[in-house]
């Protein structure tokens, strides 16, 4: 789908689930066209592709409210406000089968950002199976949100996946939030959470249990500040694979670590959780 003009509104008015497998471009090389409206509030809207690149932005991105919406699988770029009182999903491309995660990258948000929920995900590992080893989930290589943001936000790496019972093949791996700043005050609760641990898949009559794979890991900045609550939660190792009487369960990987570099003081930080792990 390719906008040719500022004010190309391309609307998702459906009342189930909806999803959009190509790239959504703008034309002749300008940035600040189009506009994505989703007003669908009976299921999920997913855009898996790019929404926009960088030099040739959309204008806005407008989630009503009680609407869902998830873009994934490529470059993400508003020059304008994302905006609506909707919740909106960066990334979450699990992997499935053979086939990974693909990676969303250079997210940027150019102006300000008014939503109910805007969640960050790395996607999750598909679990082994099938005598082959796991595939891993799409990262979230890259997100800058310039403007002030209100609105609750979720910054979550990928679980990673079991091995596999009865064979030696791991899981594949949580991708992991990485490179982000949110350049502008964040006004919400914010929750950081590593990706969980695989867990190790169970000896069998033949072969040893395969390894479960590591949660994605969290590298996010604050550099604008908080008002609000924050909590962070490293990610939950997973849990070793039951023995046979024969072979030994498969080894279990710990959960993805969260790393803040920059949390200005610009901002009114309510409260500050930091837990160990989550279930």
């Amino acid at each position: 789908t390719t906008f040719a003009a500022t004010d190309t509104i391309l609307a998702f008015t459906g009342t189930g689930a909806q999803t959009m497998t190509s790239a959504i471009t703008t034309a002749g090389g300008a940035d600040g066209r189009g506009v994505i409206d989703i007003d669908n509030t009976g299921g999920l809207v997913t855009i898996d592709g790019a929404a926009g690149v960088n030099n040739t932005g959309l204008l806005t991105i407008d989630v009503a409210t009680g609407a869902t919406a998830k873009i994934m699988g490529g470059e993400v770029n508003v020059t304008g406000n994302v905006l609506g009182g909707g919740t909106l999903t960066i990334g979450g491309d699990d992997a499935v089968a053979a086939v990974g995660g693909t990676a969303t990258s250079d997210v940027e948000f150019e102006g300000n950002v008014t939503l109910a929920t805007l969640k960050i995900v790395g996607g999750a590992g598909s679990a082994a199976a099938s005598a082959a080893a796991g595939t891993d989930g799409g990262a979230v290589t890259r997100h800058d949100i310039t403007g002030v943001t209100t609105a609750d936000v979720e910054v979550t790496g990928g679980a990673g996946a079991a091995g596999e019972t009865n064979a030696n093949n791991a899981g594949g791996q949580g991708g992991a939030v990485t490179a982000g700043d949110f350049a502008g005050k964040v006004i919400g609760a914010v929750t950081i959470t590593g990706g969980r641990g695989g867990n190790g898949g169970a000896g069998g009559a033949g072969a040893v249990g395969g390894a479960g794979k590591a949660g994605g890991l969290v590298r996010t900045d604050f550099s604008g500040g908080v008002d609000g609550a924050v909590t962070i939660n490293s990610g939950a190792g997973g849990v070793g694979g039951t023995a046979s009487t024969a072979f030994a369960g498969g080894d279990a990987e710990a959960g993805g670590a969260v790393t803040l570099d920059d949390v200005a003081a610009a901002g009114t930080m309510t409260t500050l959780t930091d837990r160990k792990s989550v279930v």
